[in-house]
């Protein structure tokens, strides 16, 4: 092997073990953050993200870019008032509106009117990025079924959208999606 080829071979190995080193993988960078102002959605305490599947999110009931909002604010303000647009109950348009969990106050709210006139608890799941996934548990309403109801948020206009994947049976086995769109 010339003297050239050498270097090169010795230059590339070089490269290479300096860009592996400079790779952070799975939750290298977690962040702690601590905060002392308590607006009305501002945690007041310190926290840190926790790493989950190789990526850093908030502890359960925080986020934001610091962990610095709770989770349950976005459903109540700016208006606990919502549309619901529904495929599954025969009832295409109705209202509801969203309340606080007195006993997780943090990573829960309920809906209430929901199928027409029940009170649903609502559980948020952490996810990745800062991202929250919701959670209805299996139980009965009425004459209706449900076996799984986990659903999404997003934002249309700068109000709320909860995304709903409904598994139910009210004498057949259906699947239906209903939207919840946030009111002023």
């Amino acid at each position: 092997m010339t003297n050239r080829t050498m270097v090169v071979c010795v230059c590339m190995i070089f490269f290479v073990s300096m860009m592996s080193l400079g790779c952070k993988k799975g939750c290298g960078t977690c962040k702690s953050y601590g905060y002392s102002s308590g607006a009305n959605n501002t945690y007041q305490g310190y926290t840190a993200q926790v790493c989950t599947n190789s990526y850093c999110t908030c502890p359960s009931g925080l986020e934001g870019d610091s962990c610095q909002n709770y989770s349950v604010n976005k459903y109540i303000f700016p208006s606990v008032n919502w549309t619901v647009t529904d495929g599954c109950s025969g009832n295409p348009y109705y209202s509801v509106f969203t309340s606080t969990n007195p006993s997780n106050p943090y990573t829960s709210f309920y809906i209430n009117n929901l199928f027409g006139s029940y009170q649903v608890l609502v559980n948020i799941l952490p996810a990745p990025n800062n991202s929250s996934s919701l959670l209805i548990q299996q139980q009965t309403l009425g004459a209706v079924a449900i076996y799984s109801l986990s659903g999404t948020y997003s934002t249309v206009s700068g109000l709320g959208k909860m995304t709903f994947v409904i598994d139910y049976n009210n004498g057949t086995d259906q699947t239906c999606t209903l939207y919840l769109y946030q009111q002023l």
